[in-house]
């Protein structure tokens, strides 16, 4: 082939490359003050070649009303509520792109995410995934701090290990060949939560994973988001240990201290949200599996901070009643 043929040739390439479908996906259930932000980041994205599709999980608020002004810009699809997994799900067999972004009703995309990553893809043709940083923000748009998880994916041969100990992603970073989304099963539609972290381990067990360090979108928190249900804890268990259970090839001694880590780790949380039964079973579940020093200075770590904490509530009651009382008095 000559060089004027080649560079022809390469043109092509590039170019088709760069009008691949990316299907947006955006699941809400009764974000109707939320869910505009997040489908005007789809529309202002540079990246154009794109079809936004909304999956209303049972809504109750008449967030259809709210949608009435996109008009064909959007794709509107209604379902009885079944959970987020379920709308994102709905919302992949539905789409028409062979590269797939999700964005949650309450998150907003900066204005260049799919053109980043979309470029990522093309300069790495190994990659059919690929995540990006964020920051944080606060229901008001207040930025108050940005991720770090890109220390997660540096080194090839350690990222199923780092993402044992650190599984959680937010479903707005990812852009993903919509084949790979059914060659590992979707999002599974059992658990209420953790399912994102369910998701990354299927991906880091079987795919190259690439990640952008930049910050590319803005992810809402301290709000009604599913990480603020009380079985976060109790489903991320279940999480790991099932995906441990069906892994071969991580060592016996690895699985103990990963499961040491998400128990005391849960443990703590219990603590927080006052569930101490389930703290003190989860702890003693730490301790269990605990193999090696580290472990064991971990569980010591927790211990300090689940008294620190129940303490503090204590004291922090006794004070409360006190006042009340001198105020009666």
């Amino acid at each position: 082939m000559n060089e004027s043929k080649l560079a022809s040739f390469e043109e092509h390439e590039e170019g088709s490359l760069a009008q691949r479908k990316v299907s947006v996906i955006i699941p809400t259930y009764n974000r109707r003050d939320k869910i505009k932000a997040a489908i005007e980041s789809a529309l202002g994205q540079t990246y154009k070649n794109l079809e936004i599709i909304v999956v209303d999980d049972g809504s109750s608020d008449k967030t259809f009303e709210t949608l009435g002004e996109y008009g064909d810009k959007i794709q509107y699809i209604y379902q009885e509520n079944g959970g987020v997994s379920s709308a994102r799900n709905r919302g992949v067999k539905k789409c028409s792109g062979d590269l797939v972004a999700f964005l949650d009703s309450d998150d907003r995309w900066l204005s260049s995410k799919i053109e980043k990553q979309i470029e990522f893809l093309n300069m790495n043709p190994c990659v059919s995934v690929v995540l990006c940083e964020c920051y944080f923000m606060y229901e008001n748009g207040q930025i108050f701090g940005q991720s770090q998880r890109s220390q997660y994916f540096k080194k090839k041969s350690e990222v199923l290990n780092n993402i044992l100990n650190n599984p959680s992603f937010i479903p707005s970073s990812v852009l993903i060949e919509k084949k790979i989304l059914f060659d590992i099963g979707l999002f599974d539609e059992t658990l209420k939560t953790a399912e994102d972290q369910d998701m990354m381990l299927k991906l880091a067990s079987k795919y190259q994973i690439g990640f952008l360090e930049e910050p590319l979108f803005n992810c809402m928190r301290g709000h009604d988001g599913l990480s603020q249900f009380h079985t976060t804890y109790d489903d991320t268990i279940f999480v790991v240990t099932r995906f441990l259970q069906n892994q071969k090839n991580i060592s016996y001694k690895l699985k103990n201290k990963v499961l040491c880590k998400h128990y005391l780790d849960s443990s703590l949380g219990k603590c927080w949200i006052d569930d101490y039964t389930k703290m003190a079973e989860f702890f003693l579940k730490g301790l269990s599996h605990g193999n090696d020093f580290r472990c064991f200075f971990l569980s010591f770590k927790v211990a300090i901070r689940i008294l620190r904490s129940i303490s503090s509530k204590f004291f922090n009651k006794h004070f409360r009643a006190q006042k009340v009382s001198d105020h009666q008095a």
